[in-house]
């Protein structure tokens, strides 16, 4: 069996693919995101997808899964917040809102020559939330090291979020894990 290498340096994609108890190794991809552009959000969350797979493919043999997430209200995206200053004002322009989330992933096997890159898209509604709600948060999680300021991969984060539409995976953990099992069996994974 091939190895898996996740080339991710998020801890909740980690963890999501931990669950599928297969061992895997993870190689941070060593990019700039930013220099990666394109006017459509969820192309350029495939293209960072993309790069940080071939990135890391390049030097190490195995499957290779890569991931990359934007959450977007109107033409607004947001990514991480500088300081928790900012990841309040993030917050507060969510409140009661609907944000999409695009979540890029690629997966290339090329041994079996899979090669996939593609984007579930996530239609995210948030609750109403008091200036106190967002400052207990802000206060208490580590709200720069998220998108938007917030993790659904936390019990104690999704009482931020009223429903959702969508990959379940791709949203709480930056990963759609529906279509990497998918993939993983035709790599011949018993998932």
């Amino acid at each position: 069996m091939q190895h898996l290498i996740l080339a991710s340096n998020s801890k909740q994609r980690a963890i999501i693919l931990e669950t599928l108890k297969i061992p895997f190794t993870i190689i941070p991809a060593n990019i700039q995101e930013k220099a990666i552009r394109h006017t459509n959000l969820k192309k350029q969350a495939v293209a960072i997808a993309q790069a940080k797979a071939q990135f890391v493919g390049h030097d190490h043999p195995g499957i290779i899964i890569a991931a990359d997430t934007f959450n977007v209200v109107g033409t607004h995206v947001f990514e991480k917040p500088k300081d928790k200053k900012h990841a309040f004002h993030m917050l507060e322009e969510l409140s009661g809102k609907e944000s999409v989330c695009y979540t890029g992933y690629c997966y290339i096997d090329k041994q079996n020559k899979i090669f996939v890159a593609d984007a579930v898209t996530i239609r995210v509604r948030f609750r109403d939330l008091s200036k106190t709600d967002i400052m207990r948060h802000v206060q208490t999680h580590p709200v720069t090291q998220w998108a938007a300021g917030f993790s659904p991969a936390y019990t104690d984060t999704l009482h931020l979020v009223a429903s959702i539409q969508g990959s379940l995976t791709g949203f709480s953990h930056g990963l759609p894990l529906e279509r990497i099992i998918s993939l993983l069996k035709k790599s011949g994974f018993f998932v």
